[in-house]
């Protein structure tokens, strides 16, 4: 991941002058101490120099800056198509099971301490080299005071690398506790109406879980920066006691000039701010390292699908889908899908009812093709369903599902004129072309719409593709007005139905079950029946 943004020719030239200009800047920096040592002590003062120097450095350090916040913002759009592309080609169990909050703070916070993390390299650099060629001039003016700041240099350096290693810990705490709050959040959000009716419940959410969660977060979040305050304290204390040590043993013992002095001094003073900016970049690095080791676990515990996504034809039909001992467990569960036998054809309505809990809704996701079945063969117009064509097949399979996920982008489903006077057919059909707003292609009040609602508009926008063979709806019926549920059920069906499609609904309509060619019942992950 990081890699492969360094590895790619752009950034790596970009990352190559930001450090060029950085070190040349951390240079001038550095000899400005030298010059001005060498003025205050000379009655011949070359003020071009020193103007022509400063401004080299100014200008320099400007460039680089401005690089670094150009490699962030770009590392950010990099990781983030990649991550993206993970959870594309990712098993879909996995990532229902991994949740929302736990990828949310993957994209919003893992990305963004990853990217701090390596404009933050540079720096580290940068820094570096302004110590080191403070340390050549402390060593050029006093090779007695060299060796005394260097090892008190290296003894606040393993200090610090302590101090930020008994923090990291807490930042792993932290972390944990931001995906609980993230996916408290959701809870609380979608249960405000709850909340609002019980004082009780309120309460309970935010003292127990909302505001015992921010106490958490804030105790770890303080415990960290106490580590770093305290890292940073102790170290400019320990190089204001080598400041008297140096004047004292410069003085006293090597006699040397007030010029070697002031200049020694002048580069402790000048290393204790880079220290200190130092401790803060290793802070971001260490927050980027966690980070990164977080967004691979969780690319790696999502696992790839194993699908190769080529090209589509969606000229061809699925004529028939048959399904051959399939079986599906599940990891964390004693329920289990199967061994299930049997084949849909096309022109034909298939009903798939049963109890809550049955595994209707695994099964539809086994025969939509996002579930890979752990055992048996799924045969698709007589071919066998396997990592070459899974992708060919998917893309001829409709999902209506009973939670709406409606991307508010119409240009995503509308791309032909005809497409676009079905869809406003449609609306009025439902009702919807006076619910929705829509300006330049996009849904503005998608999140004003009742559940209802959303429901007709999603199935508005998935039976615009005729490209589809295979429709499958489930519980899209449920909280639909009569007037709705009759003309999906009569007229939707019919039109899919004479469009040569196989049509598979699971539902708990049974006063619709009448226009079904086929029923299978569903009781615990087996046909029990069919009718």
């Amino acid at each position: 991941m990081i890699t492969n943004f360094i590895k790619n020719k752009k950034n790596l030239s970009l990352i190559t002058v930001g450090i060029s200009l950085g070190i040349i800047s951390a240079i001038l920096n550095s000899s400005i101490i030298p010059i001005i040592n060498k003025t205050i002590f000379s009655s011949d003062i070359n003020y071009t120099l020193i103007v022509f120097v400063f401004l080299l450095c100014i200008l320099s350090k400007i460039i680089s800056q401005k690089i670094m916040v150009k490699l962030s913002v770009l590392a950010i759009e990099d990781i983030r198509v990649w991550f993206s592309k993970v959870l594309y080609k990712s098993n879909v169990e996995e990532i229902e099971k991994k949740g929302n909050s736990k990828l949310l703070v993957n994209f919003k916070e893992d990305i963004y301490n990853i990217s701090e993390g390596i404009s933050a390299i540079p720096e580290a650099i940068i820094s570096s080299i302004t110590v080191i060629s403070l340390c050549i001039y402390i060593f050029i003016i006093s090779y007695k005071i060299f060796f005394i700041s260097i090892i008190s240099l290296l003894i606040i350096f393993i200090f610090m690398l302590i101090i930020n290693k008994i923090s990291e810990k807490y930042l792993i705490k932290e972390r944990s506790s931001n995906i609980q709050l993230y996916s408290n959040i959701e809870s609380y959000i979608k249960s405000i109406k709850m909340l609002k009716m019980s004082r009780q419940k309120k309460e309970y959410f935010n003292e127990k879980i909302f505001y015992k969660l921010f106490t958490e977060i804030s105790s770890l979040t303080k415990k960290t920066n106490n580590f770093i305050f305290f890292s940073q304290a102790v170290s400019e204390i320990y190089i204001m006691i080598l400041i008297i040590i140096v004047i004292i043993v410069s003085k006293s013992i090597f006699n040397h000039s007030l010029e070697v002095i002031t200049g020694s001094i002048f580069c402790i003073i000048y290393i204790t701010g880079t220290i200190s900016n130092f401790s803060n970049i290793l802070q971001t690095i260490l927050r980027s390292k966690v980070s990164s080791k977080n967004l691979i676990d969780t690319s790696q515990e999502l696992g790839l699908d194993g699908i190769k996504y080529n090209l589509i034809d969606s000229t061809k039909h699925i004529s028939e889908i048959k399904l051959e001992n399939i079986c599906h467990k599940f990891k964390e569960s004693e329920f289990n899908i199967g061994p299930i036998n049997y084949q849909f054809i096309s022109g034909n309505i298939y009903y798939i009812v049963g109890g809550n809990g049955s595994g209707k809704t695994t099964i539809s996701k086994i025969i939509s093709l996002l579930y890979k079945p752990t055992e048996g063969t799924i045969l698709i117009n007589n071919e066998i369903v396997n990592e070459d064509n899974t992708f060919y097949f998917r893309n001829h399979i409709c999902l209506v599902e009973i939670e709406c996920n409606i991307i508010n982008r119409l240009d995503l489903y509308i791309n032909t004129s005809e497409k676009k006077e079905k869809f406003n057919k449609l609306l009025k059909v439902f009702k919807l072309d006076e619910k929705i707003e829509i300006k330049s292609n996009i849904i503005n009040n998608l999140s004003y719409l009742s559940s209802g609602q959303k429901k007709r508009l999603y199935l508005t926008l998935s039976i615009l593709d005729d490209d589809k063979s295979v429709y499958i709806f489930d519980e899209w019926a449920a909280e639909q007005d009569p007037i709705f549920k009759e003309y999906f059920y009569s007229d939707i069906l019919s039109y899919l139905k004479k469009k040569n499609k196989i049509i598979i609904i699971i539902t708990h309509d049974d006063q619709y079950f009448k226009l079904a060619d086929n029923t299978l019942k569903i009781n615990y992950g087996k046909i029990e029946h069919v009718k």
